[in-house]
């Protein structure tokens, strides 16, 4: 586990009196995609917003190159160097494009120009506030705006949610060129075949425990799993 960069330890997550992540370890290789799959309520949303201490864990560790973010606030696992985008997008709607991106920007090696060749309709876009862009371009700006600071590692948490096909696989084909700069990342995606497609290793979450760990071609051979643990 030492050469990974995201370690999860025996993560424990309460809300309220519900016990919603119940020991849950997995670990990202740098450089890697895990895919986090499971059925709607299976704690794989809470799992993200553990590791960025938005719902804080009860027990376990997270590490971050080894380091421990115990204790730290969101802030502070941001600054750490994990970028998050969170399935409601979170844009400031009075915001333009570029404004958006500004406020979040970090010195390195993503810069806006860089941005910009990335997402060329948010370039084309980018005097617009957050209101005016579709669903699609929003998605688009969230993952931008998780970019511009510069993350070690970048959690997707449902970014083909509510989205038209043609820009599903627009979205993917961002993730997929993230792959290539050697981006590390942890997608929660209810799109298994955009999932597995995109995935180094996938971690199969039921009842806020981790129920198989394997890669995208061993899923699909595990058809016991597929059915029990992911409805397909």
């Amino acid at each position: 586990m030492s050469s990974a960069l995201l370690e999860v330890d025996r993560l424990q997550t309460h809300l309220g009196e519900s016990h919603i992540i119940q020991g849950v370890s997995f670990a990202v290789r740098e450089g890697s995609l895990v895919a986090l799959l499971g059925r709607n309520g299976a704690g794989k949303t809470t799992t993200l917003r553990s590791i960025m201490r938005l719902a804080p864990p009860s027990g376990g560790a997270v590490r971050l190159a080894g380091r421990d973010l115990t204790g730290l606030s969101t802030w502070q696992v941001a600054r750490a160097g994990i970028g998050f985008v969170q399935e409601t997008r979170a844009i400031f709607s009075s915001l333009s494009v570029e404004e958006n991106l500004a406020i979040a920007a970090r010195p390195g090696d993503w810069t806006l120009p860089r941005i910009f060749e990335l997402f060329p309709n948010l370039a084309a876009r980018r005097r617009n506030g957050g209101t005016e862009l579709s669903g699609g371009e929003q998605q688009m700006l969230a993952i931008a705006r998780a970019l511009v600071g510069n993350p070690r590692l970048l959690l997707l948490d449902e970014p083909s949610e509510g989205l038209a096909p043609l820009i599903v696989r627009r979205i993917a084909d961002v993730i997929h060129q993230l792959k290539a700069t050697g981006m590390t990342m942890v997608l929660v995606e209810q799109n298994h075949a955009m999932a597995t497609e995109l995935a180094d290793e996938v971690v199969v979450i039921g009842k806020g425990r981790v129920r198989w760990t394997g890669t995208s071609a061993a899923l699909l051979d595990a058809s016991e799993i597929s059915q029990t643990w992911l409805g397909v």
